[in-house]
């Protein structure tokens, strides 16, 4: 059993917690990793040698982890422009710079960097983790689940406020896998159903979780018009200019431009939030300019990301493209709905201050 902080094993073995198991401190996303990525335990010498010799001998191990959540960019960076929290250094430890190079994005998580180690350490390990549903559905995960080989074998998932310390609404889960990374040609799986529990463990339902295509997204049925040389105010909020100037957007308009649309993320967690319509373009990642053409696209996105309410259940759900032909009323709704929801923030000032510039915008909408 090992831990990051030597103060965890102090207080087991003072409480006599788990006393058959042979206690140790191990870092390990940097401790007994070298520098071109491989293991080797005589850097520190701090696993044990039975351990040791079982892994050299390929036998069956399960291996319970709960490992942290933090990421390189925490749940609400795009949130509010110029104000996102950077949690720095969070993933820069040594295996993901020498070993998560076929993981793509997931290297940003700490938890897939764990499973990322198992895979290399322990290739046909069954492994029981507790983590964020985040490597089973989300979009900068879809190389990850090419490259990591794993059977689901079943599982549960809880309210985060289960958990001291966390913040938001969405479903921690603990999930069993069967991992084979010599496995030829193993495609992870498209489904998994797991068991819903309360803060008492007591069963109150199903819920599944899919593994999508990120070209079947919602986020990925419009071809997003190209900015032409035509300078644009950048917007935060109605009438209120971005304030940052790191990876600024919305500074150029379109051509046939009617305005902007705020769309970031394609899961329920972001929509709530994202979801909204300017004058002029969005000043952060995710937004784009509305045109003629596509105005009836924006509406049916708009919508749908709309009048679906996010839970802590369904938080890191996807949404998909239609797969029927859409009626010409069901998109007159879609575009009435928005033109009258609170987040058509589309207005007309003048006067507004930025870049050391008056600008003025036209609400359209």
């Amino acid at each position: 059993m090992s831990t990051l902080d030597q103060a965890d094993v102090d207080v087991m073995k003072a409480t006599k917690t788990c006393v058959a198991a042979t206690r140790f401190q191990y870092d390990y996303l940097n401790d007994d990793i070298t520098d071109d990525g491989k293991i080797d335990y005589s850097l520190t010498n701090k696993v044990p040698q039975a351990l040791r010799q079982a892994i050299a001998e390929g036998k069956k191990i399960l291996v319970l982890i709960n490992p942290p959540y933090a990421a390189a960019t925490n749940r609400g960076n795009t949130a509010n422009v110029g104000n996102a929290e950077y949690k720095s250094g969070v993933a820069k430890t040594k295996l993901a710079a020498t070993a998560m190079i076929d993981y793509g994005k997931a290297s940003n998580e700490l938890f897939t960097q764990f499973l990322a180690r198992i895979a290399q350490e322990i290739p046909k390990a069954t492994i029981a983790t507790f983590s964020t549903l985040k490597y089973v559905t989300a979009p900068n995960f879809e190389k990850f689940r090419q490259n990591w080989k794993a059977e689901y074998l079943g599982g549960f998932v809880v309210h985060n406020k289960a958990f001291d310390g966390l913040t938001g609404k969405f479903p921690i889960g603990f999930l069993i896998w069967k991992t084979d990374q010599k496995a030829v040609n193993k495609i992870f799986t498209t489904e998994i159903v797991t068991e819903v529990i309360d803060k008492d463990a007591k069963a109150i339902g199903e819920k599944s979780f899919f593994n999508i295509p990120k070209n079947q997204f919602l986020s990925e049925w419009i071809t997003r018009p190209k900015p032409n040389n035509v300078e644009a105010i950048p917007l935060k909020n109605a009438v209120s200019p971005a304030t940052v100037t790191k990876d600024l957007r919305g500074k150029k308009w379109a051509d046939g431009a009617i305005g902007g649309i705020d769309c970031a993320g394609n899961d329920l967690q972001h929509a709530e939030q994202h979801t909204v319509i300017f004058s002029s373009g969005y000043g952060s990642a995710g937004g784009f300019l509305i045109t003629d053409k596509i105005l009836w696209q924006v509406a049916i996105i708009f919508a749908v990301r709309r009048l679906i309410i996010p839970t802590w259940l369904n938080d890191c759900d996807q949404y998909l493209q239609p797969t029927e032909p859409l009626s010409d009323k069901f998109k007159n709704d879609c575009l009435i709905w928005m033109l009258f929801n609170r987040q058509n923030r589309s207005a007309s000032a003048n006067d507004l201050e930025w870049d050391n510039r008056k600008w003025s915008i036209v609400g359209l909408f």
